[in-house]
């Protein structure tokens, strides 16, 4: 529990501690009524609130307030005779360069079991704090405390809420507890039917908006009957979804522009460095997290399947952009990577990552292990899957029957199929018209597409085709391209 921490680190007179949190109100309340406890309280801890608007409060009498700016209140906390905490909720303390010093100065010269507590709901800490301070994250509400709660919304609202108190569970995880009313409250209110749906669907969108690098789909319409080929992953994965949960599928598209950056390419500046060293951390430490790796040239179904993978595991998809979780503020980088993990344990424990990228070789090792189901090579597809994937477009664009005739498609991929197919129907000309405005990319990379055969060639997974047969398919393949 947080507050223990809090409590055992006052005990050793850590002077600063800086806290992240999802609800600042909530955690003062909390922190309140955890030092109000008959335990606590005997140690007789003054505790002090500063709000930039009121000065300094003391929780002893809430009317005792004494104006003033937050100098002056670490001043009076360097001269506290008796254990005193000050908890200011004010993050952006930290741009202060005078507010900085102040803070350096103070974690050198603190009374005895005297400390100094930042509270906000991401913490971007210059190194020269965070050095000499201790961070602590306060987790999202449990399954437990969630469970508590609702059965406080039933006793206030509706007994009926008992009933489908787990739907609700699921539907508040990775909310805090303001939010959760609030939504439930409105819900109420509106008369909606079914309340966990909406209240899911409303959280998705919410932590969309509000989590940087995060874009939360409650719902993938497309399966694997969506797309052609592919046949050999589609086989793993069906057997994967039947024995396995899986809550969520991440979806990282394009990892490997990031991991350029985290190897100095694009990014002098150490972020992307720090941000796969979170990352690498985390994936490390989360054993209920299983990953696999697609890679291939572009266009070939890499990024179809992952969501498709989420479509027919009818499981929450989330992609994450590491990209998005850069800021040009110290510290709010990594700040931003920590909130974006600690909101997916929150709301799935069972998350199957995968990863797309067109290049491995930016990829660390270090990572490539992390995706314990290894590398799955995506090829150019075969005539018989181009046939497929000719037959699903022409349907799914609705192509008059007059123009569907196919072109010559020798080498193309999934995404170039389905782009002449769109245009046929846009410009209101036949499929062969519409081929003339396609440049394959088996023509345009095909030095590349060839290297990149050779490599995966007996070293990873293939996509569509059984391992056995790798060898004299993948001489097909290059027959046919």
């Amino acid at each position: 529990m947080i507050f223990d921490d809090i409590y055992n680190y006052q005990r050793i007179s850590t002077p600063i501690i800086c806290i992240e949190t999802s609800d600042c109100v909530d955690f003062l309340k909390r922190l309140s009524a955890y030092y109000s406890d008959k335990k606590i309280a005997k140690l007789q801890v003054n505790i002090t609130y500063w709000i930039a608007y009121l000065g300094t409060i003391n929780t002893a009498n809430v009317d005792d307030t004494i104006p003033g700016d937050l100098l002056t209140a670490i001043k009076n906390l360097k001269t506290a005779a008796t254990p005193t905490i000050l908890v200011v909720q004010l993050g952006t303390l930290f741009l202060n360069p005078v507010l900085q010093q102040a803070l350096i100065d103070f974690s050198s010269s603190a009374p005895p079991y005297c400390m100094l507590i930042i509270v906000d709901h991401m913490l971007a800490i210059p190194d020269a704090i965070k050095s000499r301070s201790i961070l602590l994250q306060d987790s999202l509400p449990t399954e437990e405390e969630l469970s508590e709660k609702i059965d406080s919304y039933a006793s206030r609202y509706n007994q009926d809420l008992l009933s489908i108190k787990p739907d609700l569970i699921r539907a508040f995880s990775g909310l805090n507890l303001f939010l959760c009313e609030q939504l439930l409250s409105f819900a109420l209110l509106k008369k909606i039917q079914n309340i966990p749906e909406y209240i899911y669907e409303e959280k998705c969108k919410m932590l969309s908006k509000g989590i940087n690098g995060l874009e939360l789909i409650p719902k993938y319409n497309q399966t694997f009957d969506d797309l052609g080929g592919l046949d050999n992953i589609k086989e793993f994965m069906t057997s994967y979804i039947k024995h396995n949960t899986i809550d969520c599928v991440v979806w990282l598209d394009e990892i490997e522009k990031v991991m350029a950056a985290s190897e100095g390419r694009g990014d002098n500046t150490g972020v992307s460095q720090s941000l796969l060293s979170i990352l690498l951390t985390h994936m490390q430490e989360n054993e209920d997290i299983n990953g696999i790796i697609f890679y291939g040239p572009p266009g070939t179904g890499k990024s179809a399947m992952a969501k498709a993978v989420a479509g027919q595991a009818n499981s929450l998809l989330v992609r994450m952009d590491i990209t998005a979780m850069k800021s040009a503020l110290v510290g709010s980088s990594e700040a931003n990577m920590r909130r974006a993990l600690k909101t997916l344990d929150s709301i799935a424990k069972n998350q199957l990552w995968i990863a797309t990228c067109n290049e491995l070789n930016t990829i660390p090792i270090a990572l490539r292990r992390r995706f314990t189901y290894g590398i799955w090579f995506f090829d150019l597809p075969t005539v018989e899957e181009r046939a497929k994937i000719w037959q699903y477009y022409i349907k799914k664009y609705d192509v008059p029957k007059n123009c569907t005739e196919i072109p010559d498609n020798k080498g193309w991929t999934g995404s170039e199929i389905r782009t002449c197919c769109r245009l046929a129907k846009s410009l209101g000309i036949c499929l062969t018209d519409a081929s003339r405005y396609i440049v394959p990319v088996s023509k345009s990379m095909s030095k590349l597409i060839s290297s990149m055969r050779k490599d995966a060639l007996q070293r990873y997974n293939m996509a569509s085709i059984p391992t056995k047969e790798t060898f004299s398919t993948m001489i097909t393949r290059q027959i046919d391209d």
